[in-house]
């Protein structure tokens, strides 16, 4: 994960408080992650717990060194864990292409969402729906590694009340070369909502081990090879079978009642057939699901329901709450809700320069965002845009509204919301 580099340097060493490490861990393990940096690495004969090797990234790139370190660390009595390194694109299909290449390691090994660089603009809503999704397709919760600054940026309360461990990046020596896996490194800083949970701990990529000649990342596991089993969802069976649905897994193969639902808004171009083969299901389910009775007519803009029960962690976060997308800012946010950008501020404790981060969950005062308001349509908007920041159907908005062409409305028009 050397690409972290950049985002520590600028928070490195500036907190003075230390994390307290998990007291009722049962055991510590120390251990490495490897990438195509460390090709050829022999990690069999190397001293360590466990090896957790980068798998994936976006959905094209597969490392090739990956299966042949998973192989030798296993057969060499290691744990072991893999990742995949998030490009930002589609959440879902970013999952399926991780789990997809990983199959053979599910109930063995960690999973771990990489979350860093440019993916982090995404937001909480973007890392929710891929931990949600690889969860949903292999039954087990993956981890999430970021940098204690990307920790730091957001609330991520639902990340961790949902389950999902964290891995934290804190190189608290800069890049001062480590010989050896450290007894006890400090972390300085918080870790939000994970304050004494920590799974994981990147404390050095400048560490040297005997086996290999160029920097390794070090890092701490605090619990001992039963909770390394329990994060991995491991039964005692054979690979594959410790939570994981193996090769033969899809979006709904394993269900559970915290599950999110899995939203896709129409481009232009897209048809309804194409959008049901891109998630493994039909055009008639996702028509259904959406009240479409003629499935050759969507339009660009609309957010249509794929799978699942819930609101989608990202886009509209429900009643009483908005989530910010990137480009917003509260006085926009105040215009299309009908609220007074400084009550939003006001309710979220957020004061000059006013600043906030898409994926950051706000809290609406008057407790809904759609409530008896109406909205001015903007040039660009699209009733489906609409209905999706206010929780509810274009369907439904041009009903109230007595709009006959749901794909055609004016800017300056006001739209009764409820």
């Amino acid at each position: 994960m050397k690409r972290l580099r950049k985002v520590i340097l600028s928070m490195m060493l500036v907190f003075s408080v230390a994390i307290p490490i998990p007291a009722s861990a049962a055991g510590i393990m120390d251990g490495i992650d490897v990438s195509n940096w460390q090709n050829g690495i022999e990690v069999d004969k190397m001293d360590m717990d466990f090896v957790i090797c980068k798998a994936t990234e976006g959905t094209s790139y597969v490392n090739p060194d990956c299966d042949r370190v998973y192989q030798d660390a296993k057969n060499s009595g290691k744990k072991t864990g893999v990742y995949h390194y998030a490009s930002g694109g589609d959440a879902l299909a970013e999952a399926k292409f991780f789990v997809g290449n990983i199959s053979d390691y599910i109930g063995e090994s960690i999973l771990v969402l990489d979350f860093e660089a440019d993916a982090v603009n995404e937001g909480v809503g973007w890392a929710k729906d891929f931990l949600d999704a690889v969860y949903n397709m292999t039954g087990v919760k993956p981890l999430i590694y970021m940098s204690r600054s990307a920790v730091n940026r957001y609330d991520w309360s639902s990340v961790h009340d949902a389950g999902y461990g964290l891995w934290v990046a804190a190189y608290y020596k800069g890049y001062t070369t480590i010989y050896g896996f450290e007894d006890n490194p400090t972390l300085y800083g918080s870790v939000d909502a994970w304050e004494g949970e920590l799974a994981l701990y990147q404390y050095t990529s400048s560490g040297r081990l005997s086996g290999w000649s160029g920097n390794l990342d070090l890092d701490k596991f605090y619990g001992d090879e039963s909770t390394w089993d329990a994060f991995a969802g491991y039964s005692g069976g054979a690979s594959g079978s410790g939570g994981g649905s193996g090769t033969n897994y899809s979006p709904g193969n394993v269900e559970h009642s915290d599950d999110k639902a899995t939203y896709y808004t129409v481009r232009s171009g897209d048809t309804l057939s194409g959008i049901a083969q891109r998630y493994n299901t039909t055009y008639q389910a996702i028509a259904e699901k959406n009240g479409i009775s003629n499935p050759n007519l969507i339009y660009p803009g609309q957010r249509l329901l794929i799978s699942g029960k819930y609101a989608s962690s990202s886009g509209a976060s429900g009643p009483g709450t908005y989530t910010v997308r990137s480009g917003d800012c509260l006085s926009t946010i105040g215009s299309r809700l009908g609220v007074p950008w400084k009550s939003i501020a006001s309710a979220n404790d957020i004061r000059s320069p006013y600043t906030i981060y898409p994926g950051e969950v706000l809290t609406i005062p008057g407790g809904s965002t759609s409530s008896g308001q109406s909205y001015t349509v903007r040039s660009g908007d699209t009733l489906s845009e609409i209905a999706a920041q206010y929780g509810t159907t274009y369907t439904r908005l041009a009903q109230i509204n007595g709009i006959g062409n749901p794909n055609l409305i004016y800017p300056g028009q006001t739209l009764r919301i409820a």
